[in-house]
């Protein structure tokens, strides 16, 4: 994993560069073809059809229309797998661990994915405990791993009549946080239950997934002394447990 980690970083850093060129020059390149499309609509008009890259204008118009939010959409997709990639392989001693209330990293989670939330799925809800003891941990990190629950959810849903159920609680008898996150999606295949964390592994490939936000995920929640729990079956939807330890902060020596 060490070795894997050192691989990933560097590809991500020599990857960074170019991805920055294409998005900037793709960005830049959309707002000229606005400024240049009138003076062009112009021409056509008055000296008649002409081609652009063999293609008559208005067809070749269209067809550029269509190409540059589709070059935008895979720049920044570029980025995000940088962005992801560089997350996988940062080596961090130990975050910065303060007391918290769960409850407030998963409203954080939920109004930073309340748009997707809200184009997923009609049936949306959080049930919680209303008074749950404090955690420890850090609050950005743990944000990471729900957002990134709530995202896998919502991706999901064949239509947005199915539902997404979260809750909140605590288990006395273990000393424990336990978030659930419930989807009614498409499931998961027995099969690949046991390599979801997996860095790398991903059933979404298509769909611009790189098999690593599970696996980031994971390794936070190991990294507060949690753990993390998929139960699934394929049609019938999934079901991610959370379980985070009540640990109080060490009393640092004077």
């Amino acid at each position: 994993m060490v070795s894997v980690g050192t691989l990933v970083s560097g590809v991500a850093h020599e990857l960074n560069n170019p991805a920055g060129t294409i998005m900037l020059n793709a960005e830049f390149f959309s707002k000229a073809w606005k400024d240049i499309v009138p003076i062009l609509d112009r021409v056509n008009t008055s000296k008649g059809d002409y081609e652009i890259a063999g293609l008559p204008f208005n067809e070749s118009k269209e067809e550029i229309n269509q190409l540059i939010p589709d070059l935008l959409n895979n720049a920044h997709r570029i980025k995000n797998i940088i962005e992801e990639l560089k997350e996988f392989s940062r080596k961090e001693d130990s975050p910065v661990k303060q007391p918290m209330e769960i409850n407030k990293v998963i409203q954080a989670s939920i109004n930073l994915t309340n748009n997707m939330i809200k184009k997923a799925t009609k049936n949306f809800s959080w049930e919680s405990e209303e008074i749950l003891p404090e955690i420890s941990g850090s609050f950005q990190r743990l944000e990471q791993v729900f957002i990134n629950l709530i995202q896998n959810a919502c991706q999901s849903l064949s239509d947005n009549t199915h539902g997404i159920y979260i809750s909140t609680g605590y288990d006395n008898e273990k000393n424990e946080i336990i978030v659930k996150i419930k989807d009614e999606g498409e499931g998961i295949e027995e099969k690949d239950l046991k390599k979801i964390t997996d860095p790398f592994f991903t059933t979404k490939r298509s769909n611009g997934g790189t098999g690593l936000g599970l696996s980031i995920s994971f390794q936070i929640i190991k990294d507060h002394g949690g753990s993390i729990n998929f139960e699934s079956k394929k049609g019938k939807g999934t079901t991610v447990s959370v379980r985070l330890p009540i640990t109080p902060l060490k009393e640092e020596k004077g």
